[in-house]
């Protein structure tokens, strides 16, 4: 991981004036209603009114910063090694991947840090994104047949949501952290999505599905 920049903000005039030199493209997604985003590999803008840090309870913001700051390691270990100053990180990971996986390491980090006091799974009371098969059935129907990058607010929540539970089932099973920072190291050698996926975690996306079927109806996803 590289050192990187943080801009703890409130004032959003403020803060735009800050990043639109040397990050536009993070100047620009950070709006009033922002919670934490990152850009250009190296910057992290946190709204201080978000709802993690505001409404949320005090591990909810260890979440977030550790979240933001996975989608930093990201960028970094999926660089192009033919070309550095570029990362290949989004056009190759779908979305339920790139912030599934995010998801994951937040709660983690949040657990650790809160020294005990909180399991991995007091995640589950303050994030809140949809993960039930009423409202992420389209979503998962897609994911299925799909490896097609997406953007941000195109499933409504649930690649954060739902894409966290395929996270933890690959996290637990199918070759940890170390497994997820594999993919994007892939990810930057060249591989597309699929090959990067089977490379790093040693089965095929079809398998993962399957096995996350039955996961999935296992923890009362369809009640």
């Amino acid at each position: 991981m590289p050192d990187y920049e943080i801009y703890a903000w409130e004032d959003l005039a403020w803060v735009k004036a800050k990043l639109q030199p040397i990050c536009p493209n993070l100047a620009e997604q950070t709006t009033k209603d922002s919670g934490g985003a990152v850009g250009c590999g190296k910057m992290f803008a946190d709204n201080l009114k978000g709802w993690m840090n505001v409404q949320g309870p005090g591990h909810a913001s260890w979440f977030e910063s550790a979240h933001e700051t996975f989608h930093i390691a990201q960028y970094n270990w999926a660089l192009d090694v033919n070309d550095p100053t570029n990362s290949r990180f989004y056009e190759n990971s779908t979305a339920w991947y790139r912030e599934g996986s995010a998801s994951v390491f937040g709660g983690m980090i949040a657990s650790l840090m809160s020294s005990g006091s909180r399991n991995y799974g007091s995640t589950v009371g303050f994030e809140g994104s949809p993960y039930k098969f009423g409202e992420c059935k389209t979503a998962w129907e897609t994911w299925k047949v799909s490896n097609k990058t997406e953007g941000f607010g195109v499933f409504n929540g649930c690649e954060y949501g739902l894409g966290r539970r395929l996270m933890d089932l690959l996290v637990a099973k199918h070759g940890g952290v170390a497994a997820m920072l594999s993919f994007y190291e892939e990810v930057g050698k060249g591989s597309n999505f699929e090959t990067a996926f089977e490379k790093a975690h040693g089965l095929t996306l079809k398998a993962l599905f399957t096995e996350a079927e039955a996961y999935m109806d296992a923890i009362g996803w369809k009640k």
